[in-house]
């Protein structure tokens, strides 16, 4: 089955204790994701669905995110119409990433 995921995983809250366990757990799974033509059997992340600009709205979420004291812990680049699997860690609650739904380019299943 193929299709675009819009439950995917889009927060992790972690206790102090584990944060920096969770945040390399997690950078090795995200890593291991493929982008590219969601056609392609390898393919995990495909592009943004460019009716909505998705990818454009994603850039500037994390860029907004960085600039207020995110970090990127992996992914944070766009090549065309894909923006690659990313984690952004250290966000605040007021943050536009943290408290509102990006709705990005999904994940295939």
């Amino acid at each position: 089955m193929r299709g675009q995921v819009c439950i995917s995983t889009q927060r992790v809250i972690a206790q102090q204790a584990v944060y920096e366990d969770v945040l390399a757990a997690t950078k090795l799974k995200v890593e291991a994701l493929t982008t590219g033509n969601p056609l392609d059997e390898k393919t995990k992340v495909g592009a943004d669905d460019s009716r909505t600009g998705s990818v454009v709205r994603v850039e500037q979420w994390v860029q907004e995110a960085v600039k207020g004291g995110g970090r990127i812990v992996t992914g944070g680049v766009r090549r065309g119409a894909i923006y690659t699997p990313t984690i952004v860690a250290d966000v605040n609650a007021e943050m536009r990433i943290s408290c509102e739904e990006l709705f990005g380019p999904g994940r295939l299943l």
